[in-house]
């Protein structure tokens, strides 16, 4: 129960801070041009998970450098569930080709 009213309560000052940069910024901004660790993406200004962390300064670096050690310049990677590409990139300068794929 006391877990449940922890997530409501997260979940519910996610979205007041979501609300609150959104009308900062206006309604017509669709997107957030942000340079991270990870390299340029175009963020959702209301994604308060990866696109906070990305920016923020970065998203999964520890993942990236993980995932490098079992590839090499030769290989072939395959990602699904890609999301906005915030693994994808930063391996893709370290392999031959990479195929990412994202159900949405």
């Amino acid at each position: 129960m006391i877990r449940a009213f922890y997530w409501r309560l997260h979940l519910g000052f996610k979205k007041i801070k979501s609300t609150r940069l959104r009308k900062k910024l206006g309604q017509n901004i669709k997107a957030i041009i942000t340079e991270s660790e990870n390299g340029l993406f175009a963020v959702d200004p209301e994604d308060l998970e990866v696109g906070q962390k990305l920016r923020s300064g970065g998203f999964g670096i520890d993942e990236v450098e993980r995932l490098k050690t079992f590839i090499n310049k030769n290989s072939k990677v395959l990602i699904v569930g890609t999301h906005i590409g915030s693994l994808a990139i930063p391996l893709s300068k370290h392999c031959k080709e990479i195929t990412a794929i994202e159900a949405n």
